[in-house]
């Protein structure tokens, strides 16, 4: 009896659209209204975090069910409400002082999200399409080998765009095709590829069918060459791989373009190719040796 409720402009019921408008849109000219942390509506809340569940490392189980409960605000997530949250409400005005009031007021998209989001649009507008096969899995985080580049890439289950399907598995060596974006290490999740401070992760992450990732591309068969540099494996004497060298007996004309032409005549290769492959140098086999030697056809 001690209010009223206004049915005027300032009721942000009659704005059902309010979080897809662009966020100049929302910009304060009205009353100031008053509100307690009693007139909030909690369940509109993002939760509060909790600690992810073991993986077993190897492989991660997902369903349609999990995507949708991850994105979720769920229940218990406090009474907070942050400045630059936008929020949906009844206005109310009490009828001895005349002072407007918010109630029953919801949650619609927090500051926090709306930045995150503009960031991460900035990240997809120079986003890459890349594609590649899982290398590990972890928790809740994987990284992936590309077809484009060496280094590998990062991504977190949250990821994934599931298939049709309402149970998949994520397996290592599983094909996926995916957005390649630079951010900020300091975001989160794993970096393998140095300390630069800049990280790269993988948006929009698919499946795609067994056997679609080609890393290689046949060039020519039945090349002769001569080995000029032996490839050598990481061991206690290397602390990466090397590389050996091969040149070629007849240099092979490769097409570069629409009229350009390249001739190669020596080419790379790993000590994992080498014929023979290699053998131990002592007892706990630290240190290794190629069969292949300089000047071998």
């Amino acid at each position: 009896s001690d209010t009223k409720i206004e049915n005027d402009q300032h009721d942000t019921k009659d704005q059902p659209q309010s979080t897809k408008k662009d966020e100049d849109e929302f910009k304060t000219g009205g009353p100031i209204v008053r509100y307690t942390t009693s007139d909030i509506d909690a369940s509109s809340l993002p939760a509060l975090p909790t600690t992810s569940e073991s993986g077993s490392g190897g492989r991660g189980r997902f369903s349609r069910s999990d995507s949708t409960n991850s994105t979720s605000s769920g229940k218990g997530g406090g009474s907070r409400l942050c400045k630059n949250d936008l929020v949906e409400f009844t206005l109310v005005t009490e009828r001895r002082t005349q002072i407007k009031y918010a109630r029953n007021i919801t949650l619609l998209q927090s500051d926090r999200d709306r930045q995150r989001q503009k960031r991460e649009q900035k990240l997809l507008a120079n986003a890459t399409q890349e594609e590649g096969v899982v290398t590990a899995l972890k928790n809740d985080f994987g990284f992936l080998k590309t077809t484009s580049r060496r280094e590998e890439v990062y991504f977190h289950y949250s990821n994934i765009i599931l298939p049709e399907e309402d149970e998949v598995e994520l397996q290592v060596g599983q094909d996926m095709k995916f957005l390649v974006v630079s951010e900020s290490s300091s975001s989160g999740g794993g970096q393998r590829s140095g300390g630069s401070g800049v990280k790269l992760s993988a948006r929009q992450v698919h499946f795609l069918p067994k056997g679609s990732i080609q890393f290689h591309k046949t060039m020519a068969q039945g090349v002769i060459g001569i080995v000029t540099r032996c490839p050598h494996p990481a061991d206690s004497s290397y602390s990466s791989e090397m590389l050996g060298k091969l040149q070629l007996s007849k240099p092979i004309e490769v097409q570069d373009g629409a009229e350009d032409e390249t001739s190669i005549t020596e080419v790379s290769f790993r000590a994992a190719d080498a014929p023979g492959g290699n053998y131990s140098n002592n007892r706990d086999g630290s240190a290794v040796g190629m069969w292949v030697r300089e000047g071998d056809t």
